[in-house]
């Protein structure tokens, strides 16, 4: 099997699978093998490692209003390297490739799987299905269970802790809070997620909302960002009048986790994340009693 992965929660999937020598190629955003240095088949005309979130966002917008790919798939590379199987997103036109991208594409040829995760559960399910599309049902069997388990017991630990109000931040310049899986999480964890529930998507919000709802703890898990990545964009927090005042910020519950391994990056690692969300909220109890 020839695997093309333009999603990183595929790849991370493939490689908890033990399967990463199957892969071919793999996105921009995607996570290298530890093996080899495969071929990345996708480009976008957006620096996000160089512009700022605000620059990134107006980008973002010019490029959907004029009708624009934000993604350019290297044709030629995909061609050579014959992919047999491609992964693939339907949750989020801005963040990786989607079925729409490939139309056309030499990757066309190949079979398709596309993931749309919402949930938790999704994201289990989605392990499920990348280990049957290898043909490693058994192993991604336990890899699921192991992954549920994990979020059972962040669960059941925290079933009567103190509810906490908590805002997630994936976006700073304009502010984004995070609903779905990410929102789910902060359930887990024994708190209360503010402004959007797990059934929610993801979405702007201004900063009255943020400010009305005045959070107990903010966690600033910026999307497909790492720590150090995000710790750069903080001024554009900190330079808004209304910061300093929200009462998070003036208890020091504000935690910083890495988005890309830890939240938006819908597969195995979330577990590491919940726990590590975990972690943030109760140290953010105890200093409040």
């Amino acid at each position: 099997m020839r695997i093309l992965s333009l999603l990183p929660a595929a790849t991370e999937i493939v490689h908890a699978l033990d399967a990463s020598e199957q892969l071919v190629g793999i996105s921009h955003l995607c996570r290298q093998p530890a093996h080899a240095e495969l071929p990345r088949v996708m480009r976008t005309s957006i620096d996000s490692d160089h512009w700022s979130m605000g620059e990134i966002s107006r980008a973002l917008f010019r490029a959907l209003e004029e009708k624009r790919p934000l993604y350019e798939l290297d044709e030629e590379r995909i061609r050579a390297l014959a992919p047999t199987l491609v992964f693939s997103q339907g949750l989020c036109p801005v963040c990786a490739a989607t079925p729409e991208d490939l139309e056309g594409s030499s990757a066309a040829c190949a079979r398709l799987v596309t993931l749309t995760p919402r949930s938790l559960r999704d994201v289990a399910d989605n392990i499920r299905e990348v280990g049957a599309a290898l043909g490693l049902e058994p192993r991604a069997a336990e890899l699921a269970r192991s992954f549920e388990a994990r979020i059972a017991a962040v669960r059941e630990r925290n079933a009567h802790a103190q509810a906490l109000r908590v805002a997630v931040l994936e976006w700073f310049d304009p502010l984004w809070v995070s609903g779905e899986w990410i929102a789910e999480m902060v359930e887990c964890a024994g708190a209360t997620p503010l402004i959007l529930k797990p059934s929610d998507p993801s979405r702007r919000v201004e900063w009255s909302e943020l400010v009305a709802g005045d959070p107990d703890a903010i966690v600033l898990a910026a999307c497909s960002m790492d720590i150090e990545r995000t710790r750069r964009e903080l001024p554009a927090l900190e330079r808004n009048p209304h910061w300093q005042g929200l009462r998070a910020v003036r208890a020091g519950h504000v935690y910083m986790m890495d988005g890309l391994r830890d939240c938006s990056t819908p597969g195995p690692g979330l577990a590491d994340g919940l726990e590590r969300l975990e972690a943030h909220l109760v140290r953010a109890r105890l200093s409040a009693r």
